[in-house]
């Protein structure tokens, strides 16, 4: 009996991020080689690409909303589409910076949102303060076509812009 309530949770925290789970990248044709895929490790939705890892938690709808108005898209535009938002950062880099500031790094990270928050904490104490969708990757899939990328996934961060990605 002991043993059924951590295969409950396992189960219940693998559903919360099942959806976007697997790998992606961009389409044969395009012109940049973005490779990542998206799994659960310890709780906790990861993204990795080129090796790093970053810790990654869905977007709720009003976030959905700041960063389809952030790209210049309509506020409804991602209404249909399920999407994750991650620091820019690695989460190694991430635990180097947390140390180096003389913060508790399980503490900080022991969730993804508080990884979020304190990424935002520093830039907001930075010198020059970045909007926060400059300091973070979006991965968005839809059961549908955006119609603006002809695509129904695309993978954001401020080098790349809003590139289409296809699930492998």
């Amino acid at each position: 009996m002991k043993y059924i309530v951590p295969f409950v949770l396992l189960v219940t925290s693998l559903n919360a991020w099942a959806s976007l789970s697997g790998s992606y990248s961009t389409p044969p044709d395009s012109l940049s080689n973005i490779v990542f895929s998206v799994t659960g490790l310890d709780d906790k939705i990861i993204l990795e690409r080129r090796g790093e890892l970053y810790a990654a938690v869905y977007m709720d709808k009003v976030e959905r909303s700041e960063f389809a108005s952030y790209i210049a898209w309509g506020a409804d535009d991602l209404q249909d589409s399920e999407c994750l938002v991650m620091p820019l950062t690695p989460q190694v880099k991430i635990e180097e910076i947390v140390a180096s500031k003389g913060r508790d790094v399980v503490a900080v990270t022991a969730t993804d949102k508080s990884t979020l928050r304190f990424i935002d904490e520093q830039n907001t104490k930075s010198f020059i303060r970045l909007p926060k969708f400059k300091i973070r990757q979006v991965l968005c899939v839809s059961e549908n076509v955006i119609p603006r990328l002809k695509s129904n996934a695309f993978f954001y961060n401020h080098a790349f812009g809003v590139v289409p990605v296809i699930e492998r």
